[in-house]
């Protein structure tokens, strides 16, 4: 199940997509996050204003995903190129955000999350480090 950032800002959406998932099913979200450790002062707020949710860092949406019944399995952020031909093309009716991003590209991307779905009485899988 691909969830898109508009439609899948609340923390609740990972939950309610389980239900159409088969055991082993993959939910991806592709959120807005916040991509540098410092970034100007007042941008992460305003682009939190604008979606109406606290943004997170790719790392922050994998560490999430455990509540919500999923195994967390990757995530992923857009490199600045990228988010530049997004923004670039943008069309108008996302002019309001395509002047928040040129405020302050390097602060912000889209990342995906992915996870699998976990069952409740599953047992770990083995580790991915071998070790």
């Amino acid at each position: 199940v691909l969830l898109h950032a508009r439609d899948a800002l609340g923390d609740e959406v990972a939950t309610e997509a389980r239900e159409f998932l088969a055991p082993e099913g993959r939910v991806a979200f592709v959120r807005p996050v916040k991509v540098l450790l410092r970034p100007p002062p007042g941008l992460v707020e305003q682009w939190e204003r604008h979606w109406g949710h606290a943004l997170r860092t790719p790392q922050q949406l994998l560490a999430a995903l455990p509540a919500s019944g999923f195994e967390p399995d990757f995530s992923e952020a857009l490199g600045i190129d990228e988010m530049d031909a997004l923004y670039g093309a943008a069309p108008d009716e996302l002019a309001e955000e395509a002047a928040l991003y040129r405020a302050g590209a390097a602060a912000i991307s889209f990342a995906i999350a992915v996870g699998r779905r976990r069952e409740s009485d599953e047992k770990p899988r083995p580790s991915r480090d071998r070790g």
